[in-house]
């Protein structure tokens, strides 16, 4: 047990395992993904994120103008283009309406002011950031140019199952993880840093040889507590580039190890 406190200052055992490994790509240099996000309007547009990952997304607005705004989403409906969109919505906002599906977003918020959070589930597409408060001319302010979209891209998807994690390709920068549990037992997804100049093959070594005090720390970075089967969670984490592990240390009814001792553990590098 002492060698795998070493690691992560949690649970061991002996292990036996090959080394799981996944790279991934780099981000896109406009996107973003948060649990938690800030919109500041102005007189008049948006300054928010491009991109968001799907699942629950919380939004503050933060009004600096000097008109009252609001932030409106709507979902464009799968087969309509942002051309079709701004196309209708110059005809007028009623126009575009049945092109959209309306998903709620920050209301009405004043000068210097900033709104409640507001917490919605996002499925992946296109949206838009509208804001149809009128000013003194009785022009809306989308038709001012307080539009902006954004995109809501599928989260990655970690898969727990008897005794392995299934991982996607992870991005460098703030990702929202959808973490699913599709075996029979409970599982958890601890999160683990690595040293700049640890190898993933060290990695795999070290977690191969538990007997051993391990040559290097490992930083806990907390994660996400044991799911029962079926069930699912998000995690939100600040992925820098570098070398991460996955670990569940859940006990095996049957043998009394964790299941890091019976192989359920992932090496993943993030660039």
């Amino acid at each position: 047990m002492a060698a795998l406190a070493g690691i992560v200052a949690v649970g061991a055992g002996p292990l036996a395992a090959t080394a799981r490994q996944t790279t991934a790509s780099a981000p896109a240099a406009a996107a973003q993904a948060a649990a938690s996000i800030t919109i500041m309007a102005r007189d008049y547009s948006f300054d928010a994120p491009d991109a968001v990952s799907a699942g629950p997304v919380s939004f503050v607005l933060q009004n600096e103008g000097q008109e009252e705004h609001h932030a409106q989403f709507v979902r464009l409906n799968d087969g309509v283009t942002l051309e079709q969109f701004g196309a209708a919505l110059r005809q007028g906002p009623a126009a575009a309406f049945p092109l959209v599906t309306f998903r709620g977003g920050p209301s009405v918020t004043r000068p210097g002011q900033t709104s409640f959070e507001v917490t919605l589930d996002l499925e992946p597409g296109t949206y838009m950031m509208l804001c149809f408060i009128e000013s003194p001319d009785g022009v809306p302010h989308l038709a001012k140019g307080m539009v902006r979209p954004l995109a809501v891209t599928p989260s990655p998807t970690v898969v727990m199952r008897d005794f392995a994690f299934d991982v996607p390709e992870i991005r460098a920068g703030v990702q929202t993880v959808r973490v699913v549990n599709q075996g029979p037992q409970p599982h958890e997804m601890a999160i683990a840093r690595a040293p700049d100049d640890v190898t993933p093959e060290q990695i795999a070594a070290a977690l191969e040889r538990l007997e051993a005090p391990p040559p290097f720390p490992m930083e806990n970075l907390s994660g996400m507590q044991a799911l029962s089967s079926g069930l699912e969670g998000w995690v939100t984490v600040d992925f820098v580039p570098g070398t991460y592990v996955l670990l569940c240390f859940v006990p095996d009814p049957a043998t009394g190890l964790p299941h890091v001792a019976l192989g359920m553990y992932a090496v993943v590098t993030v660039r």
